[in-house]
């Protein structure tokens, strides 16, 4: 039986755990054990933890329990004599953080069509519930009542009650026999809805039938900006495996790849971005009809060759401004570190990037160094000069917000260039979520109903991104700012469920709920910069975050971390005058540890950009003007229309030509 938070459409990773494999030698008697998980995203107090071990205790049957977030508090939690039960692993199991889900429930100790105990924690959790206790009746109720999202105080349920529930559901009576039978149909129901003739097999060929039909009523009558009179063009996917390089499943993501592997992980991540050509070259070679143009990464550097091998262009996408490949450009053409004098190590001190359109200089710790990192060096100049001899290069980026550096592109670096965005304004206003397809709605709700609850212009969003890290120092001042700035704030906190970092009196101020809203993982972003509560954005000048910032019209405290966000913020602050730096000076990789900025200066920074102000006055006026400019280059003559258009007409003349040059050479 299954203690759960009812999504019936959880996913299990494919990773193995010595855990797991440790609880299939377990020999506990068929249908004798309760699973407890409640899925990656929920999370428990202290005090229902207590509750929940010692509902289990209290049950008398034997359990598997999964428990995410970190496992240095036991102690604090475990009710007398539970650390006992679970030492010995005569009743209980425990396992921290993943546990192979798709494998427990099928071991015959819990056995397929597993019956639940249904306790929803928020969204569509408690309908789920409904559907599992009331409509299909193969479950029972915790009687879980309150809907909070993950992070916010639930009612605590007792033990008692949770031992009663699991009793009710594993005792023996009329009532669990039932349930167990009819999750044993469903189960045979579920099997069978996949097989050959079955309901779900049956669905997808009918999907696929229908979407093949459209596909060939629409080749051959493309329309190239995807107009309202004209179907869309059909997509096809191809999926690569991920190279065996040696690395675990889940690790094809680097975001997944932290300091405490080292720098192996790192280079068979590497190696397997090289084992790529072969797959890509066979896809070239076996492609019907012939592929037109490919869009690579910079970073594949290999594609260039491979691409002329087959006769097809090659288009450069490095997800990053005009302004930040301008400045690679200047450093890697002038080394301008050489130029500094021989005694001045100082890593505060300024250097200038020479042949740019305006005075741009950066701290020398934030400049790629060619004497300390000689491998680095090499690898972006081999990717700039395969960039070089590439058809040219997409930037999601428009014209209006970087003319003098889309100029010095052109002329000056002598490259060619289209800018087709801001892609953000060009879809749907709802996000994918990033987390592989789970479901975040409930998550974009409440806090966009919180989000309506405040003034306009009274919000300012905390978000740095998906690959960005925090010490807990760091956390702690951001807090401190949060709090010192006296606004209202909406912070997004990646890579950590714990709380232990917060300052005295921070949860109380996030339980009040009246100033503070806290996201863990990933939050609509998009959705929240458009809403009119927002006031200021605290970023790390990821490009993608900029340009959503802009395109929404909030301005911004920068905050970069490493990378091209250096040259973003000079971008956002210098340039467009558009944002307040926050005084960041180190240049590290998202591992790395980093100056802790005190919460006096990150408040400051907020007010800076959010008290009424003649400086913030002006900011807001000019990235209100960036936002009008950013949704008319999308429209049709539009800039990034036009821009679209102008590639489009370059390959398909390429097209023509070729074909043209084939006819002559077959007569």
């Amino acid at each position: 039986m299954s203690l759960s938070r009812s999504n019936p459409c959880t996913s299990s990773s494919s990773r193995t755990s010595p855990r797991g494999t440790s609880f299939r030698r377990r020999t506990w008697p068929r249908y004798s054990v309760v699973y407890v998980s409640f899925g990656t995203l929920t999370s428990f107090s202290l005090a229902e933890h207590r509750e929940i071990a010692r509902g289990l205790d209290l049950s008398g049957k034997n359990f598997v329990w999964v428990l995410s977030g970190s496992d240095d508090d036991r102690s604090e939690w475990m009710p007398e004599g539970f650390a006992e039960l679970t030492g010995n692993n005569d009743r209980g199991f425990l396992i921290q953080g993943w546990a192979p889900r798709a494998l427990i429930p099928s071991q015959p100790a819990v056995s397929a069509g597993v019956p639940m105990v249904t306790w929803p924690r928020y969204a569509d959790q408690f309908y789920n519930e409904k559907l599992v206790v009331d409509v299909l009746k193969v479950g029972v109720s915790v009687g879980a009542k309150d809907y909070a999202s993950s992070m916010e105080t639930h009612e605590v349920i007792s033990g008692e009650v949770i031992a009663g529930s699991i009793t009710r559901l594993m005792g023996g009576s009329l009532e669990s026999d039932n349930i167990r039978k009819k999750a044993e149909e469903l189960r045979v129901k579920a099997r069978t809805a996949v097989e050959t003739g079955g309901g779900s097999y049956n669905d997808v060929g009918r999907l696929m039938d229908e979407l093949m039909a459209g596909r060939s009523a629409v080749r051959g009558n493309a329309n190239l900006h995807g107009s309202d009179s004209s179907p869309a063009i059909p997509i096809d996917i191809s999926v690569v495996p991920f190279p065996d390089v040696g690395l675990p499943p889940g690790f094809e993501n680097v975001r997944y790849i932290t300091q405490s592997h080292g720098p192996e992980y790192y280079g068979k991540f590497l190696h397997a971005g090289l084992l790529l050509r072969e797959p890509f070259d066979q896809f070239l070679a076996d492609s019907r009809p012939r592929v037109d143009a490919v869009v690579t990464d910079s970073f594949f550097t290999w594609s260039q060759d491979a691409a002329a091998a087959h006769g097809v262009p090659r288009l450069v996408f490095l997800g990053i401004s005009v302004f930040a490949r301008c400045c690679s450009e200047s450093t890697l053409r002038n080394n301008p570190l050489e130029a500094c004098p021989d005694d001045d190590e100082d890593p505060d001190a300024f250097v200038l990037l020479p042949g740019l359109p305006h005075r741009v200089e950066l701290r020398r710790r934030q400049i790629l160094d060619h004497g300390k990192r000689p491998l680095e060096w090499e690898f972006y100049e081999s990717a700039s000069a395969a960039d070089q001899r590439s058809f040219g290069e997409v930037f999601n980026s428009f014209h209006e917000l970087e003319p003098d550096y889309v100029e010095h592109f052109h002329a000056t670096l002598g490259r060619r260039a289209w800018l087709v965005g801001p892609v953000a304004l060009a879809t749907d206003s709802r996000d994918v979520a990033a987390t592989g397809g789970i479901s975040t709605d409930g998550v974009a709700d409440i806090c966009l109903r919180w989000l309506d609850t405040k003034l306009a212009g009274s919000v300012v969003y905390v978000s740095f991104g998906t690959l960005t890290t925090f010490l807990p120092a760091e956390l702690v001042e951001i807090a401190r700012g949060l709090d010192l700035s006296g606004k209202n704030f909406l912070w997004v906190i990646s890579g950590t469920e714990s709380s232990e970092w917060m300052p005295q009196g921070f949860a109380e101020l996030l339980a009040r709920g009246d100033r503070g809203f806290v996201i863990r993982g990933w939050a609509p972003q998009t959705l929240i910069l458009k809403h009119l509560a927002l006031g200021g954005f605290v970023t790390h000048c990821g490009w993608n975050s900029v340009l959503e910032a802009v395109s929404a019209g909030v301005p911004m405290v920068t905050w970069p971390r490493y990378g091209d966000q250096f040259h973003n913020e000079k971008l956002v602050v210098e340039v467009l005058k558009v944002g307040v730096n926050v005084g960041a000076r180190d240049s590290a990789a998202a591992i790395d540890t980093h100056e802790v900025i005190g919460g006096e200066v990150i408040s400051a920074s907020i007010k800076r950009l959010m008290d009424d102000s003649e400086e913030s006055n002006a900011m807001r006026k000019k990235i209100q003007e960036l936002r009008t400019m950013a949704t008319k280059a999308l429209e049709k003559g539009g800039s990034s229309y036009n821009d679209v258009g102008r590639v489009m007409d370059e390959l398909m003349a390429r097209r023509s030509c070729k074909s043209v040059e084939e006819n002559v050479r077959a007569s």
